[in-house]
């Protein structure tokens, strides 16, 4: 009789331990799928989502040898389209800066023939900002008590490549 309860105590302790270990297993998952959650909240792959990312309209100014194009202007729906836009919008997709041609506010000022090289074409649109919106920063550009960090405004982001702006993101 006293072997008989030592096995079913046994087996009660076992079968607790096996239990404590699945929940344990549950828990470890729920929060894996909750960091994955937030993550993908985080890294959005929709730059016009304001919830999620800040986006700034900008004025991109670049250069081109047009020997390989078919000119500035994207064909859309042309198969064989080997337009500089076409290269240019592929590229800022797969880095993530847009989500698409029609979704950026996309604007021209200018255009060329096949072949036809250019210096300083400029174009506009709304691409992904390098500053998060949960940046803050303080006009001292430390971390003082005595002077609070603040919420990035829109009014306080650099407006050119020689202004530069300090934040701190957690």
């Amino acid at each position: 009789n006293n072997n008989l309860q030592k096995k079913t105590l046994r087996s009660a302790v076992e079968t607790i331990r096996q239990k404590k270990q699945q929940q344990e297993q549950a828990k470890k998952k729920d929060q894996s799928k909750n960091v994955n959650n937030n993550l993908q909240k985080k890294t959005s792959n929709n730059v016009n989502d304001n919830s999620t990312v800040r986006t700034r309209h900008i004025a991109l100014r670049f250069s081109y040898d047009g020997a390989n194009f078919t000119g500035l202007a994207q064909n859309i729906g042309a198969e064989n389209d080997a337009s500089v836009e076409r290269a240019l919008f592929e590229a800022l997709i797969k880095a993530k800066l847009i989500q698409s041609r029609d979704t950026c506010g996309y604007s021209r000022c200018g255009r060329t023939d096949r072949g036809v090289s250019a210096a300083g074409q400029v174009v506009a649109m709304h691409l992904k900002s390098a500053f998060p919106l949960d940046a803050t920063w303080n006009d001292d550009d430390d971390d003082d008590q005595n002077n609070p960090r603040r919420p990035v405004d829109e009014h306080d982001l650099p407006k050119n490549e020689y202004e530069h702006l300090n934040v701190w993101v957690y």
